[in-house]
């Protein structure tokens, strides 16, 4: 009789190291994307030294971009701040009309270990839209954004 579940893909203990967690991250890929574990881990430590920059630096009416279809989704309920395509900010001609700064965020599949994209991408992306980075750690970027942008959205890339 076939086994229905998959006991390799399940781990006993009820606590796991970071061995273990990068251990499924590269066994997900193996098959595509569709492989287990179906979340990935991301780093708790990051997230909460990024949490923790917002409230300090970012104002009411500054604005956040994202890059393509890295949404970074975990942050926007964190922050309590709506994230918006860089398409919008293009098609605003590099205006914010809430008066305030407007920033690129760059996630976790953006850089670090669980990028997505090539090594390169990461800097490539900063020397095209940023003025100045403003917030740096292993998992986020955080950058003004130039004015007066020519840029075609390549984020795919």
């Amino acid at each position: 009789m076939p086994a229905i579940l998959a006991l390799d893909k399940f781990e006993p203990r009820f606590l796991v190291n970071q061995q273990m967690i990068e251990m499924w991250e590269a066994k997900r890929y193996e098959t595509g994307l569709q492989g287990l574990p179906t979340n990935v881990t991301l780093s708790l430590a990051d997230q909460r030294e990024i949490t923790a920059y917002f409230p300090r630096n970012i104002k009411d009416n500054d604005r956040i971009y994202y890059l393509g279809w890295f949404l970074v989704a975990e942050l926007p309920p964190l922050v309590d701040k709506v994230f918006y395509t860089l398409d919008r900010y293009l098609s605003l001609e590099g205006r914010n009309p809430d008066g305030g700064l407007s920033y690129l965020i760059l996630g976790p599949y953006q850089k670090g270990r669980l990028s997505l994209v090539s090594q390169n991408y990461h800097q490539k992306k900063i020397s095209a839209l940023c003025e100045v980075v403003i917030f740096n750690n292993p998992s986020y970027t955080l950058c003004k954004l130039r004015e007066n942008i020519l840029y075609i959205n390549t984020a795919y890339e």
